[in-house]
């Protein structure tokens, strides 16, 4: 916190582009020394320059140890360059598809030489990666700045660096090029130990989602190496479908929270694995997967897993292995996605009975997912705990049913049909 030695309106320039820089201007307090002034008829002419009446709890910043102006310096920036959390990160990206992320940043280490030294480790914070050109830079700065990754905490890459749509009638990338982009990404994830969040992100103006960026094992069994002990989100990573692999590739990412899986790999059955493995797992989303995986999943504990989702299935045994999945861990969960399952929503809520919200994403529901079954039930008590029931039916437009809104409440919260 910075303490100004003036009023708000003696300051109104100052405080006026204050305004442009919300999180400056909240570590800012306006201290009005005026009050504290002694009368003019007591203030003697030898002691007019006296600054005695100035409130005490006032240190001039020049007069402080080194160390703590640094540090005071340090957290302004940390603020005024936006490091305080991913989601302005994402939606810059997102919102302004053109723009470079982190390009208003420089101006920070142009100010003066402290400043520099101070605002050099803040900008690898964070960085967005928005080409190749961007990859080869960074893993050449941190090849020859060591010290710099191990500030990095968060690497948002785009998506359309090793992926391409063919429904927007993009080209497939040659190998050479991503073999290139996967070497960069090893390269950058050795240098980076206390990274945190390894996201991708893709352009607003695209009608279609673009496909995940594509990794190679090396990469993957890199960041388990150096940054499973930090890392606590991974999304938006495609694996290779190659060979066979064992869930025990996760034991070393003893700290990830939020894991999305895109790879229809088979993992093979492994006594090697421990029950502890994904020990720390909050949120799971499968995308594209093998059935194995499931059932690699269903033989460990994840103690503190409350969301699943699966977002599509995988192939005609997924009615049993998510069954076994969902006896296994579902008491657990709170929140669960999925497309329509071969299985009873009896069962369903029997294995999950403290869901709290339920979607399901469907082009044929099931006589037993029907708006008269799924208002029974949930009038019925079988599922006390529901707040929020979303079916997402492509092929649903005005039939009756949809007019339902699935019961006019989940014991007082939401259901209803998109």
């Amino acid at each position: 916190m910075a303490h100004i030695l003036a009023s708000h309106n003696d300051a109104s320039g100052f405080a006026s582009r204050l305004d442009r820089m919300p999180h400056i201007a909240e570590l800012i307090v306006y201290q009005d020394p005026r009050p504290q002034r002694p009368p003019i008829k007591d203030c003697r002419e030898d002691n007019i320059e006296d600054m005695s009446w100035v409130a005490g709890s006032y240190a001039c910043l020049a007069a402080s140890p080194q160390d703590v102006r640094s540090s005071i310096w340090t957290r302004i920036l940390f603020f005024a360059m936006g490091k305080d959390g991913k989601h302005s990160i994402i939606r810059t990206c997102e919102r302004f598809p053109g723009s470079m992320p982190n390009e208003g940043q420089w101006q920070f280490l142009l100010i003066c030489k402290q400043l520099y030294e101070l605002a050099l480790p803040l900008l690898y914070h964070s960085p967005v990666i928005t080409g190749l050109v961007g990859l080869q830079s960074l893993s050449r700065k941190l090849s020859t700045q060591l010290s710099l990754g191990s500030e990095i905490r968060l690497l948002m890459l785009y998506r359309g660096i090793a992926s391409r749509s063919e429904i927007l009638g993009q080209p497939e990338l040659d190998d050479d090029y991503l073999s290139e982009v996967h070497q960069l990404v090893k390269n950058i994830l050795t240098k980076a130990p206390n990274l945190q969040q390894l996201l991708t992100y893709e352009r607003a103006f695209y009608i279609y989602s673009c496909p995940p960026f594509i990794m190679d094992w090396a990469a993957l069994k890199t960041l388990c190496n150096i940054a499973g002990s930090s890392l606590h989100t991974l999304h938006g990573f495609q694996m290779k479908d190659e060979g066979q692999k064992s869930l025990s590739l996760f034991h070393d990412m003893i700290a990830i929270r939020s894991l999305e899986w895109y790879s229809r790999t088979v993992f093979h059955e492994d006594d090697g694995v421990l029950p502890t493995c994904l020990s720390s797992l909050e949120v799971l989303t499968l995308g594209l997967y093998d059935d194995s995986l499931l059932s690699a999943l269903t033989k460990v504990n994840l103690p503190r897993l409350r969301s699943a989702v699966f977002q599509q299935v995988s192939n005609k045994n997924t009615s049993r292995s998510l069954r076994d999945f969902l006896e296994k861990h579902g008491s657990k969960l709170q929140h669960l996605e999925m497309v329509v399952p071969g299985l009873k929503i009896r069962s369903l809520f029997k294995w999950c009975p403290n869901l709290i919200r339920l979607v399901i994403k469907t082009n044929c529901l099931r006589p037993d997912f029907s708006a008269g079954a799924l208002i029974s039930l949930i009038h019925g008590g079988g599922s006390s705990k529901l707040r929020a029931m979303i079916i997402q039916d492509e092929n649903v437009s005005t039939v009756a049913s949809d007019a339902l809104l699935i019961a006019t409440s989940c014991h007082q919260g939401q259901a209803h049909r998109k």
